[in-house]
């Protein structure tokens, strides 16, 4: 059996991720497959990625160590919390899975339209998404979901400002949630306030006339 053994370069760090076998990690990674080359008989090679967490890297090569036959490969990311879920799509993405994983992405974007994010989370999936525009539509969700609640008041005093301290990293990104509140939802917001105070003040006045109708009887 032959075997890869993958090392991870960082801007800080030199390591090893450890062994996985050659027939599986081809099947399972074009990235890995295409820098291997033409299949050469050898016992042991050795590749050197660049660009993924190592934790996000290790869990994916032990899904695929532990992949049964005849099953297609699924990375779990649902019980792996937030910032491993996006840490888990940046090394997918590097590795050029296959399959692909699309239900990664599908996760992330459903954990920001619901969520009130933290400014860990905002910059994790700022840095990720911000140069994928082009193919992925979670960058706006992020931008769109974060103007909404701030315009909302969503964010409690201190929350708001540790929010605006990590967002200041990164400019086009205040820019983006900026524009996103003065360009577009301060006026959905003026005129759904709007239709909310008229509807409250019919709702009063048929309280208010069926009042006087049964004061009257």
């Amino acid at each position: 059996m032959s075997v890869v053994q993958i090392y991870l370069q960082t801007p800080t760090e030199f390591g090893s991720l450890g062994f996985i076998d050659e027939q599986r990690i081809r099947a399972h990674s074009a990235t890995i497959d295409n820098a291997l080359g033409p299949p050469n008989g050898s016992l042991q090679q050795t590749v050197t990625l660049t660009g993924a967490a190592p934790g996000a890297l290790k869990y994916i090569f032990e899904r695929i160590r532990k992949n049964k036959p005849n099953f297609a490969l699924h990375i779990k990311v649902h019980d792996q919390g937030f910032l491993k879920a996006v840490a888990i799509y940046e090394a997918a993405e590097l590795l050029q899975l296959q399959p692909a994983q699309q239900h990664i992405e599908g996760h992330i974007i459903g954990y920001i339209s619901h969520a009130v994010v933290t400014p860990a989370e905002l910059v994790a999936t700022h840095r990720c998404f911000e140069a994928r525009q082009a193919t992925s539509k979670t960058w706006r969700v992020l931008v769109h979901q974060v103007a909404w609640n701030i315009l909302h008041g969503k964010y409690a005093e201190q929350a708001a400002i540790d929010l605006k301290l990590a967002a200041s990293q990164y400019p086009a990104l205040v820019a983006a949630i900026d524009s996103r509140i003065y360009n577009d939802l301060l006026e959905k917001k003026a005129q759904h306030d709007f239709v909310v105070a008229k509807d409250a003040e019919r709702a009063r006045a048929k309280e208010e006339r069926r009042g006087r109708a049964l004061t009257r009887e």
